[in-house]
């Protein structure tokens, strides 16, 4: 029988059966795999942590190793527990994206340890924005050490913790990019007692220059006038002589420990210029025939009360003749308890500036407009400078003087052309001089004023140095004069105030030793915003 083929059949179709494949979910690691992983990383961070700790605080001590101890114990839990599973560890998508950022976290330290290095050993490039080059080597440092023809080497007697040592390392860097005769090295006297005691150290922060075993000089002090001048006195130890007068009333250089007679006395600045090579020693004319000359010898007259008697201006004069250098400090006459011995001091001291062509003005010079103490005139903040070696750097910055008399340059008039005068600093053009009291002798008589601006100190430079007699029986000199004593007193210095470095420069000046004039007034500027070491490096790193 045909089938019809449009008929549907009863024999059953089958269909091919889909296969679904199911991908078992990843397995979980267990909570215990999960906290050894954990306590891994950990150990890795606390590894970086101390070496984050080391590079900004250059303190390798307990903090550090204790943050290295607890990643030892981490890592040492870690793989004692988990010793075949590093692998599984770091390939789970979550640890492994961790590892990778930990590794390149661990390159980033790495190459910040090596430019920390490299940049301790080379200086490759510096910058100084501040308006004074305070962090810049002076010319004069510069040429000092450049000229160096024998080996200089410098020990640094520094702890990690002592708060000066980066600027010493900072100094001390430049100072040996001028020259391959420069040397140093840092010591912590306290890892390294031996040399320490070798160097006889007695206190911290302690820095010794030094040419050979027998030839030292050493310095307690942070800066570059002081470095500076440490070398130069190990270049050329023979001193300079200072004499400070006594017997009329001037200014002590020795601080007695009474709070009232200290205020007023030098020792700050005469311990100043011992540290600068300057010896000094006071001086009696009563009880001495004559002013002794040994190399360079400086007399300072340092506000004298009572005048100097006839007998010791000859001395004086003797000294002049035979080379001596003079500092003259003259308080006004109205600033004497007797009004009759300023007078008589100030013509006395006259006596000796008269034959160079310079005098005080035997008065008292008030400015309102630049007073620094309120309502009291006679306390003047001076910040105009003349061209002289001694103000060279001070433009900027700010003298205080404390009831001051004029210096004239020009009076009396002589023919004497020997004698260059230089004028120093100047009060300003709304001072006046004040020569006399009123009537009632209660106050100064305003029509017995002069209107400024005038001088308040001026540089006396007597012939050529190195010349023969400049004329017969008198070598060259020089003299300095400043119309007030009291702006070196130790109740007056401030390091926001160039008067120490103006007293300073002066020495120098008289002395030629003129090196350190140019160094010292950095360290005036105090408009720097002044960091911890440790939050500098927190800046920069």
């Amino acid at each position: 029988m045909a089938t019809d083929p449009n008929q549907p059949t009863d024999t059953p179709t089958t269909e091919p059966k889909q296969i679904v494949t199911t991908t078992p979910p990843p397995p979980r690691p267990s909570q215990g795999f999960t906290l050894l992983a954990l306590l891994g990383v950990l150990g890795l961070l606390l590894v970086f942590l101390a070496l984050g700790y080391w590079i900004i605080t250059q303190d390798f001590g307990l903090t550090p190793r204790l943050l290295l101890g607890a990643a030892g114990v981490c890592l040492a839990l870690f793989f004692w527990f988990n010793p075949g599973s590093i692998g599984s560890v770091f390939s789970l998508k979550g640890v492994r994206y961790g590892g990778n950022t930990l590794v390149i976290v661990a390159a980033l330290i790495g190459i910040v340890i090596v430019v920390n290095l490299l940049a301790g050993r080379y200086v490759l490039a510096q910058a100084d924005l501040t308006t004074n080059q305070q962090y810049t080597l002076s010319d004069q440092s510069a040429q000092i050490v450049q000229s160096l023809t024998q080996d200089v080497s410098v020990h640094a007697f520094f702890t990690s913790q002592d708060p000066n040592r980066q600027q010493a390392e900072t100094l001390l860097r430049q100072y040996k990019a001028l020259s391959p005769h420069f040397s140093y090295q840092f010591v912590d006297y306290r890892q390294d007692p031996v040399t320490a005691r070798n160097y006889q150290i007695a206190q911290a922060e302690t820095t010794v220059f030094e040419l050979d075993p027998q030839h030292r000089q050493s310095t307690t002090s942070v800066s570059e006038a002081d470095f500076t001048g440490t070398l130069l006195k190990l270049l050329n130890p023979i001193a300079h002589t200072v004499y400070f007068l006594t017997g009329h009333g001037e200014h002590s250089i020795v601080a007695t420990g009474n709070t009232t007679t200290d205020q007023n006395s030098y020792s700050t600045v005469s311990g100043s210029l011992v540290r600068e090579r300057y010896q000094t020693q006071t001086l009696d004319l009563s009880k001495v025939g004559s002013i002794a000359i040994s190399g360079t010898t400086t007399l300072v007259i340092a506000g004298p009360q009572k005048p100097l008697a006839d007998a010791e201006i000859a001395k004086i004069n003797q000294f002049l003749a035979a080379g001596g250098r003079l500092m003259i400090l003259a308080d006004p006459p109205f600033q004497n308890p007797s009004l009759a011995d300023g007078n008589a001091t100030i013509a006395a001291l006259n006596k000796l500036l008269a034959p160079y062509g310079a005098s005080l003005g035997n008065g008292v010079i008030l400015d309102q407009a630049s007073s620094q103490a309120g309502s009291d005139p006679s306390v003047l903040l001076v910040n105009q400078y003349q061209n002289s070696t001694i103000t060279q750097k001070f433009n900027g910055f700010n003298a205080l003087f404390f009831v001051a008399d004029a210096v004239y340059s020009d009076k009396p008039v002589v023919t004497d052309t020997n004698t260059t005068r230089t004028p120093l600093l100047l009060s300003s053009a709304s001072s006046a001089l004040y020569s006399a009291l009123n009537a009632a002798g209660t106050a100064l008589d305003p029509s017995k004023s002069v209107p400024g601006p005038f001088n308040l100190g001026v540089s006396l430079n007597y012939g050529t140095a190195g010349s023969a007699d400049v004329t017969p029986g008198h070598k060259h000199t020089r003299i300095v004069v400043f119309g007030d004593a009291d702006f070196v007193a130790d109740a007056v210095l401030n390091p926001q105030y160039v008067n120490s470095d103006l007293f300073l420069n002066s020495v120098d000046w008289l002395n030629q030793a003129d090196q350190l004039s140019g160094i010292r007034a950095k360290t005036a500027d105090t408009r720097a915003l002044t960091l911890r070491q440790t939050d500098a490096n927190v800046i920069f790193y």
